[in-house]
């Protein structure tokens, strides 16, 4: 019988009825929240994404959503800075009880606009990990679109 199954399920892949791809959860920078309580008013959330409106650099701070499994998550987070800045980016994974397990920090160059990867291993966020991510707004024109976890 499973051979049978084996060799059912084979076939199904060779026809590209199964997937083996990734599957992934996409959190919008419009559902982050302000870092510091003071600079609320400076964020400026819009369909797309999120920025600051200030001439200073400002963070938002948010979960990482992502389906539970035996552990480790791949993060892309996608932005623009403009010019002359950079913003660093921060994901962190907490156990259960929410003791901080890790971190990982991507840092964009200046005028960078893209995807930027940061990985965090099994052993970095064990299954049931909580996720989140600091993110620095760049003034000057800087957005944070959103974060997409493959799992």
């Amino acid at each position: 019988m499973k051979k049978y199954l084996s060799m059912a399920a084979i076939g199904l892949a060779a026809l590209g009825l199964v997937s083996t791809a990734q599957a992934s959860l996409t959190q919008s920078g419009v559902n982050f929240h302000a870092y510091n309580a003071s600079e609320v008013s400076l964020i400026d959330y819009f369909t797309s994404g999120v920025r600051t409106l200030a001439s200073y650099t400002t963070y938002v701070v948010g979960s990482v959503d992502y389906y539970f499994k035996t552990g480790g998550i791949s993060v892309y987070v996608n932005g623009y800075n403009p010019p002359g800045t950079s913003s660093p980016i921060t994901v962190y994974s907490f156990s259960n009880v929410g003791a901080q397990l890790s971190f990982q920090t991507v840092t964009p160059g200046a005028g960078a606009y893209g995807n930027w990867f940061i990985g965090l291993t099994q052993a970095q966020a064990p299954q049931f990990a909580f996720v989140s991510a600091l993110v620095a707004l760049p003034p000057n024109g800087g957005v944070f679109y959103g974060v997409t976890a493959n799992y």
